[in-house]
This record gives structure tokens, C-alpha cells and sequence, in this order.
């Protein structure tokens, strides 16, 4: 009620109502908006320090992500010689087993050729022997004796010529998986290792194995000796030298075998 008159008398006096809200001073706006200028103020500092940290952010990966690049560029590279190196020692090491091979299988004709024009020079002399005996049954056991020397060390070399050939091939198998494994970052160490040492055992027994096929045996006799001692003797001398060949040749199978062994052991 009071207001009202208070409005009226004011009204009467030409004078407006204050449109002031109770309690509120004029310097109340300002106040506001400064503190809405302030507010902007820190919500613009806010966005560019988040849009300096992104663009660092953004930067960090990018370096991040061409270091990664490069890396894995090196890395093909790096692959890629290992791959190229390990195709030209492949192939270099198949020729040079490949020329092992064949020497070896030339090596043996050769020395089978040898062997026989030697028989044949010696059965010409075993002939005229044979012709000094008188004895039927004498003559008949040196010619089947002489046979079968001869027929079992042909049989015997081919055989152990037959057995080199495989293990040749095996071995140059190995190389090949272990350089093939090499280049894709294998530690193929052990392999090369046993690879050459058995190598090294299959080259020496394809030199006995040859030096054998050129080998040819006889009978030393004459009219008045023993026969069957000479034949014994002459038997036993052949047994002994194809034992010994037989022994360089188990040294080989077992050089192989450590190396197809080294093999596995590295492709599990």
C-alpha cells in the first residue's frame, strides 16, 4: 500500500518510477560484463593452448610415424641384400657340388677304365701262368678266384659310388634350406658348420672310393706254390683295402647326418 502512495505522489510530481529492481546498483552490469569479456578471455587461452597441444601432438606422431617408416624400409633393405646374398651363395654353393659330383663320377669311370685295361694286361699275364699249370683243379681255382676279386670290387666301389652320388645331393639340399633360412634372419651357424665338415668327409671318401675302382688284384703264383694260400692271400688283401674304404664312407654318412640333424634342429 505504501508503494502505491509513494508511486502516486511521484506520478503527481511528474516524476517515472525507478526501474532499478530493489537492491540493485547501476554499476552491477558493468561488473557482469566484465567478468563475461574474462571468461571469453580464458575460454580463448584454454582453445589455443589445446590447439598448440594438438598440433604438437600431431607433429610427435608424424615424426613417430616416418621414423617407423624408415625403420621398416631399412629393414627391407636389409632383407632384401640378405635374400640376394643368400641366392648367390646358394647358387654358388649347388655349382660347386654339382662340379664335386661330376668330378667324382668322372674321377670313378676314369679310374674303372684304368682298372680294367689293367685286368686285361694282368689276365694276359695270369694267362700264361695258368698255362704253366698242369693241374686242372689249380687252374679252375685261380680263374674263379680272380673272377670274383675282380667282380667284388667293381660291385663294391659302384655301390659306395652309388651311396656319395645321395649323399652329395642331401648336402646340397642343406645348404640351401640353411641359406634360405639365413636370409630370414636364422642364425644357420651350427649348419654351415656341419655342412662343410661333412663335406669335406664325402670328398675324401670319394677319393678312396676311386682310388679303389682303379685298383685291380691278381694272384701271385707259380707252378710250384700253394694255390689256395696264394688265393686266401690275395682275398684278404681286398677285403682289408675295401674295409678301409668302408670306414672313410660310415665317416661321411655320419657328417651328413650331423648336418641334416643341425638342420632340424633350427627349422622346429
Amino acid at each position: 500500500m505504501l508503494d502505491q502512495l509513494i508511486g502516486m505522489f511521484m506520478l503527481g510530481l511528474g516524476m517515472k518510477t525507478p526501474t532499478n529492481a530493489p537492491g540493485q546498483v547501476r554499476g552491477d552490469t558493468t561488473e557482469v560484463k566484465t567478468q563475461e569479456i574474462e571468461t571469453k578471455e580464458v575460454k580463448d587461452g584454454t582453445s589455443f593452448m589445446l590447439e598448440q597441444k594438438n598440433e604438437q601432438l600431431k607433429k610427435a606422431v608424424e615424426a613417430k610415424r616416418e621414423a617407423l617408416k624408415n625403420i621398416q624400409e631399412t629393414k627391407r633393405e636389409t632383407f632384401k641384400t640378405i635374400r640376394e646374398t643368400a641366392k648367390t651363395a646358394r647358387e654358388g654353393l649347388r655349382e660347386a657340388s654339382k662340379e664335386a659330383r661330376e668330378k667324382f663320377e668322372n674321377e670313378f669311370k676314369d679310374k674303372s677304365n684304368e682298372a680294367t685295361s689293367s685286368r686285361e694286361l694282368k689276365r694276359e699275364e695270369f694267362q700264361k701262368k695258368l698255362s704253366e699249370l698242369k693241374d686242372t683243379k689249380k687252374k679252375k681255382l685261380l680263374t674263379q678266384s680272380l673272377k670274383k676279386m675282380t667282380n667284388l670290387n667293381a660291385h663294391s666301389t659302384k655301390a659306395m659310388s652309388t651311396v656319395l652320388t645321395r649323399m652329395q645331393k642331401v648336402l646340397e639340399n642343406v645348404s640351401a634350406k640353411a641359406l634360405s633360412l639365413q636370409a630370414s634372419g636364422k642364425d644357420v651357424t651350427a649348419v654351415l658348420d656341419a655342412y662343410g665338415a661333412a663335406q669335406t668327409a664325402v670328398t675324401n671318401a670319394s677319393l678312396a672310393v676311386s682310388a679303389q675302382a682303379g685298383k685291380s688284384y691278381d694272384v701271385s703264383t707259380s707252378t710250384g706254390s700253394d694255390i689256395k694260400t696264394d688265393v686266401e692271400t690275395g682275398v684278404k688283401s681286398l677285403e682289408i683295402d675295401i674295409s678301409g674304404v668302408k670306414t672313410q664312407m660310415e665317416a661321411a654318412r655320419q657328417a651328413v647326418y650331423a648336418a641334416v640333424k643341425a638342420l632340424s634342429a633350427i627349422t622346429k
